[in-house]
């Protein structure tokens, strides 16, 4: 883990996000069904000039397996 700078804080920026989707249908007769889920996402940039930020995200933090569409 790294250590920010004295006055450097401002640069840094923490982000995180929870993701929650309901059970829903799959198919146009909906007949199929695919389960909720709930997914954590987390993420970190730093400012390296006035115009440019390198950034870092990372979807789906525990893995959690899911089905996107039908």
């Amino acid at each position: 883990m790294g250590v920010v700078p004295p006055g450097h804080a401002s640069r840094v920026t923490v982000t995180g996000g929870v993701v929650r989707v309901g059970a829903r249908f799959t198919d146009a007769e909906n007949t199929i069904r695919a389960p909720g889920f709930v997914r954590v996402d987390a993420g970190a940039s730093v400012a390296i000039s006035p115009a440019w930020r390198l950034q870092l995200t990372v979807d789906n933090l525990s893995d959690t397996r899911y089905i996107t569409g039908g």
